[in-house]
């Protein structure tokens, strides 16, 4: 008689409670794992931001050898087509030093940044000036518009450094050689401004406690103010110039949008003050052509919450006035060339 065949029962397979248990661990491991690798990418973008400030600002220094001042952040020229009065940035004057002479040598410097005749040069991109955690700053942009010819413009991540008051004299309100000219070129204290030409026995608090430039983040503007704003070959303020006027990271720190009548606009603080995607701060390139990370927790002079301005300072005509006793930031210090604080290295 043949032997019945046996039947077996089990199945060499999970179960579906089982299935679910190892999807679970899965994803906690992924959960566990996913913000160390977050952290080391992160990391890394930082790195390469403060490599990119150690070589513009190692340009900066190579500038100076040859022209025995840092390079000019900009000056008035008016377009002959279109009657704008903008012309060329500092980094125009340090490209030669970022092997990038040939750019250098292509902008026209019978026209402005405005005409069409240097779309060549406004519209190249140069990765040292693109911090890799700004996000979108690569991308070439047609500006606002508003000019009547096609024009792109790349932008950077990185702005001069005018000192803690936002001085920019406007040449089509306020003539060359004015009062009021004069009033505002006296206020600048930074290394980076308008017609400037600082020479480095003009830091004297120490170049190793003066900023030279700092991080912008793009990635913070409105879209719209994305086609506009930090154009790389533009001298303007809200294109290459900064200020620690307002605290660093305005748009995480800053409640209100509003301020008095006259006021210098507090929308200025997204476009001229110092920010950063990296997490607690933003770099900086000092004088002495070093690199450090700031934290958003240096110490930064008060700010008053129901205008999100500086508190006291007032702002009468064109330049701008300190109260009686104002305590100075140390932010607002290490922007400074010769105003004679006194920094402690351990006070930031």
């Amino acid at each position: 008689m043949p032997t019945p065949i046996e039947r077996c029962d089990r199945r060499n397979a999970f179960t579906l409670i089982e299935l679910l248990v190892v999807i679970a661990i899965i994803a906690v491991l992924i959960a566990l794992l996913l913000p160390a690798v977050q952290s080391a990418r992160e990391a890394a973008r930082r790195a390469q931001c403060t490599n990119n400030l150690k070589q513009l600002g190692l340009s900066m220094h190579n500038y100076l050898d040859g022209n025995n001042c840092f390079p000019m952040g900009g000056f008035f020229g008016t377009s002959a087509r279109y009657g704008f009065t903008r012309t060329y940035s500092f980094y125009l004057g340090i490209l030669p030093f970022l092997e990038q002479g040939s750019m250098a040598n292509s902008y026209n410097y019978s026209w402005t940044t405005f005409d069409t005749e240097n779309t060549t040069t406004s519209g190249y991109g140069v990765s040292a000036m693109w911090c890799p955690s700004d996000a979108d700053i690569s991308r070439t942009r047609p500006g606002w518009g508003f000019l009547p010819d096609p024009y792109n413009f790349a932008y950077t991540s990185y702005g001069g450094c005018l000192g803690y008051f936002p001085s920019y004299p406007r040449e089509y309100s306020y003539p060359k050689g004015s009062p009021e000219w004069t009033a505002i070129m006296a206020q600048t204290n930074g290394m980076i401004f308008f017609n400037s030409a600082v020479s480095l026995a003009q830091v004297t608090d120490g170049t190793s406690n003066t900023m030279v430039l700092g991080e912008r983040t793009h990635e913070y503007l409105s879209p719209g103010d994305k086609d506009g704003y930090y154009w790389w070959i533009s001298g303007q303020i809200s294109d290459t110039l900064s200020s620690t006027f307002w605290p660093l990271n305005p748009q995480r720190r800053l409640k209100n949008i509003g301020g008095p009548a006259g006021f210098v606009a507090i929308w200025m603080a997204y476009v001229t003050g110092y920010s950063s995607s990296h997490p607690g701060g933003a770099n900086f390139a000092f004088a002495d052509g070093s690199v450090h990370f700031v934290k958003d927790s240096i110490d930064q002079w008060k700010i008053d919450e129901t205008t999100g301005l500086p508190l006291g300072i007032t702002q009468p005509g064109v330049t701008f006035q300190l109260p009686q006793g104002i305590k100075l930031g140390v932010y607002q210090a290490l922007s400074s060339r010769n105003l004679g604080e006194v920094i402690s290295a351990d006070s930031w």
